[in-house]
Formats: structure tokens, sequence, C-alpha cells
């Protein structure tokens, strides 16, 4: 082995792999080994490898499984019978499938790979676009298209020309040249992984993050970018300083200004309450005197008031003695009148009673004259109710002799009819 095969070797050793090498053995298309090597960051072999097979039962084809659901993905991988615990488990290796034919989907426009195989550099730069898979993924799927060549692509070529390994090339055949004598048939899968995982996560063509790579200590470019990092930073370290410095002293002015802002709005709050305390005092005062000028106003309205009624008292008193007065004169008026009727009637009285001696006399003479004619007078009626009684009981009498004389001629008529009829009777009969 070549010292310069020895360093490139060192170099890849350096380079983790937080992953399993995906076995170049496992059997299927190229689209599935390529899916079994990114199961391997979530499974282990065995299970990706399985995972693999519980695919191609489950679906007709990965397009089915591209547009399926993750928790149905996840239930195809369980093996039967598993609880939903289990299920959930393989929920994170369901969606890395999801995403990867997603993103081979989106970039290949399609899901077969096997066509672009005849073209492996343009494989090679297609499938290393795909953030998923990036130069990591992507040598393996070239090592395997190419039958185990040792897989060159753009990035493994920008961290070997940085770290001083080898020239920068366009060309893949050229690449390929030079690397080939230097790196071991069996060793050709772990290096462009290895320089594959530089390039995807600290060699970038345009902002390399030298200072996280393993690979500083080893790298020319990545020591001078870091010197320029690591200068920029302790520039960047003054700059936020005296942003810093700047922001405080921004701060005390800040705090000053509203310091003197609070002071003026004090000053301003205390001559505002002196006003207001004075304007209060102010109306205090007119208020105090306007109800001063009330009460007096009351006062004197009150005294208006009593005169008045004192007034209309002394002049009703007056009036009720004029009125006891006339109702006094008029009482005796009336008790004068009152003597001079009884007089009046007493004389009356006597005048009738004188009368009704004279008429009482005359009154007995006259019962007695008529008590001998009403005696008379019913005797005579005695007489007339005695003769037209007699007069009835006569007249009722011979009523009664005629009605039975009618009725024996009525009867005599009726035997006489009787007899007439029965002798035609007879007559006919004969």
């Amino acid at each position: 082995m070549s010292k310069k095969s020895a360093t490139i070797l060192k170099l890849a050793e350096k380079v983790e792999i937080k992953h399993p090498l995906p076995d170049p053995e496992v059997e299927g298309t190229l689209l599935e080994r390529g899916m079994y090597a990114v199961l391997l960051r979530e499974l282990p072999q065995t299970k990706a490898k399985g995972a693999i097979s519980a695919l191609r039962k489950g679906y007709e084809d990965y397009n089915e499984a591209r547009v399926s659901q993750a928790q149905e993905l996840a239930r195809t991988l369980a093996p039967k019978g598993k609880a939903v615990p289990e299920i959930n488990k393989l929920l994170p290796a369901a969606r890395v499938i999801k995403e990867y034919l997603q993103a081979v989907f989106q970039e290949t426009h399609g899901l077969d790979l096997e066509e672009l195989a005849a073209d492996p550099v343009g494989l090679g730069r297609q499938l290393a676009s795909v953030e998923m898979l990036g130069a990591e993924i992507t040598s393996f799927l070239l090592f395997l298209a190419e039958g185990g060549e040792l897989p060159v692509l753009a990035g493994s070529v920008r961290v070997l020309d940085r770290l001083g390994a080898m020239a920068r090339t366009s060309s893949v055949r050229k690449a390929r040249e030079l690397l080939d004598p230097v790196v071991p048939a069996k060793q050709r899968l772990s290096f462009a992984i290895a320089m594959g995982i530089v390039a995807d996560n600290w060699c970038d063509s345009r902002k390399p993050t030298c200072w996280e790579c393993p690979l500083l200590d080893d790298c020319k470019n990545g020591k001078k970018v870091f010197k320029e990092w690591k200068v920029q930073q302790e520039r960047l370290a003054k700059q936020r300083e005296r942003e810093q410095a700047r922001a405080v002293a921004l701060a005390k002015k800040e705090e000053a200004r509203l310091k003197r802002e609070a002071e003026r709005e004090a000053k301003a709050k205390a001559a505002e309450m002196r006003k207001r305390q004075r304007a209060a005092e102010k109306a205090a005062r007119e208020e105090a005197k306007r109800k001063e000028a009330e009460r007096k106003k009351r006062e004197a309205e009150k005294k208006k008031e009593a005169e008045r009624k004192k007034r209309e008292a002394a002049a009703a008193k007056k009036k009720a003695d004029a009125a006891k007065k006339k109702a006094a004169a008029k009482k005796k008026a009336a008790a004068k009148k009152k003597a001079a009727a009884k007089k009046k009637a007493a004389a009356k009285k006597k005048a009738a009673a004188k009368k009704t001696t004279k008429k009482g006399a005359a009154k007995k003479a006259t019962k007695k004259t008529a008590k001998r004619a009403t005696k008379k007078n019913a005797k005579k009626a005695t007489k007339k109710n005695a003769k037209k009684a007699a007069k009835k009981k006569t007249a009722k009498k011979a009523a009664k002799k005629a009605t039975k004389k009618k009725a024996a001629k009525k009867a005599t008529k009726k035997k006489a009819t009787k007899k007439a009829t029965k002798k035609k009777a007879t007559g006919r009969r004969r």
C-alpha cells in the first residue's frame, strides 16, 4: 500500500459512519436497495431486509405504497398479530419509506431506477441532489449500479480536492483513474460513503462548515476557512460587544430619558393637581356662597310667609267675630219670632176648641137621624130580596117541568119511528 493510499484511507477512517454499512449483497431492485440503505437509519439490517419483503407482499407496486398513510405502511411492516404499541414503533421507519419514495418520484418522475442505471453519471448527479439521499446513499446505489466500481461523485471529488488528495476534475472517468490505484477494492464502498458523509454534512460547495468537520486538521482549505471563520467569529464577538455596549449606553440614555420624562410628568401631574385643588377650593367657596344666599333667601321667604299667615289669621279672627255677632243677632230675632208664633198658635187653638164644641152637638143630632133612616132602608131591602128569591124559585120549577115535557115528547117520537121501521122491514120480508 502506497503512502498516498494509506493517508487517504486514514482520512476515511476519521469519519464516523453512524449507521451500519449497507450490505451490497442484499437482493432486490435498485429502488429497493436504496430503500434498504435508507431504512438502516431507523432499523437493524435484518429488520430492514424484512421490511422490504413485507412491502413486496403488501403492495402491488411501490407507487401504491408512496400514496399510502404512514400508519398503513407501519401495519404492513409489522408481523401479523402484533399489538398497536409494536406497530407504533415502526412508524418512524414507515415515514422514512414514504419520504424516500416521494423524493425519488419527484426527482425522476417515476419509481424505476433500473432505466437510469444505464447512465451512472446522470444517475449520480440526479440522486445526489435529493436531500434525503445525498452523496452518502447515492454512492451506495452507484456502487451497485456499476457492479462494484468505485463510486465517484462531484461532492466526493470536492472533498478530496480540498484535502489535497487529488486535483479537482469534472470528469468522472479521470477522477476514477486517479482514485482506483489508491483505494483498495474491499474498501471502495466504505471510502465512498465516508467521503459522501463529509460532502453532505460539512464540505458544502459555497458555505462549508470546516470548523465542525472531523478532517479539519488534515485539510489545508479547512484550516484556512477555519482561520477566516475564527477571525470572523472574533470580529462578530467584538461587534456583539460593541453592540452590547451600545445597547447598554442606549439603555442608559433611554433610562435617563424615561427618568426625565417621568419627572416632567410628575411635575405636570403635581401642577395639574394644584390647579385642580385651587379650582376645587374656588368651586367650594362659590358653592358655600350660593348655599348661604339660598339659606338667606329661604329665611326671608319663611319670614314673609309667617307675616302673611299672621295677617290672614288676624283677618280670619275678625271675620269670625263679626260672624258670631251676626249669628247672635239672628238667634235673638228668631227667638222673638218663635215667641210671637207661639202666642198666635195658642189663640188659634182656643178659637178652634170653641168651634169643635158647637160642631159636636150638631153631629150627635145628625147621627141619630141617620141611624133611624138606615134601619128603615135595611127593612125595605130585605123585603125586596125575599120577593126576588121567591120569583127565582118559581121560574126554576117551571123550567124543569118544560124540560121534562120536551124529553117525553122526544121519547114517544123515537118509539113511533122504531115501530114504523119494523113494519116496513117485515113487509119487505113477506
